[in-house]
């Protein structure tokens, strides 16, 4: 798992339509984002990557994880058409990062 987390509540709340200044389900969102980045660095080891990410953090990582943190939050309480929504744009952002970075390594060779 990442050692800083790729996303912040502050990133997750907007995506959940919480408010921001919201303190109800902070623990609970913690623990969503540890989630979403131990699953990120998995998929990012598996292809590859030295994880956790270190340094600047691409904006589709940031992203996928506030979005698997949603899916993982809303698992608890939502229909799964929209947890399916959210897991799907979360695997979209980190689709494209994976792409990107192979793409450049190729290049660069």
């Amino acid at each position: 798992m990442a050692e800083t987390a790729y996303s912040t509540k502050s990133e997750v709340k907007p995506i959940l339509g919480i408010d921001i200044t919201d303190t109800t389900y902070d623990t609970e969102l913690d623990a969503c984002i540890a989630s979403a980045d131990g699953l990120i660095d998995s998929i990012l080891k598996f292809h590859g990557f030295t994880v956790p990410l270190t340094g600047t953090i691409p904006q589709n990582v940031k992203d996928a994880s506030k979005y698997f943190a949603g899916a993982y939050f809303r698992e608890r309480r939502a229909p799964p058409a929209e947890v399916n929504k959210l897991y799907d744009r979360a695997m979209s952002f980190l689709n494209a990062y994976i792409q990107a970075e192979r793409e450049g390594t190729l290049k660069r060779v």
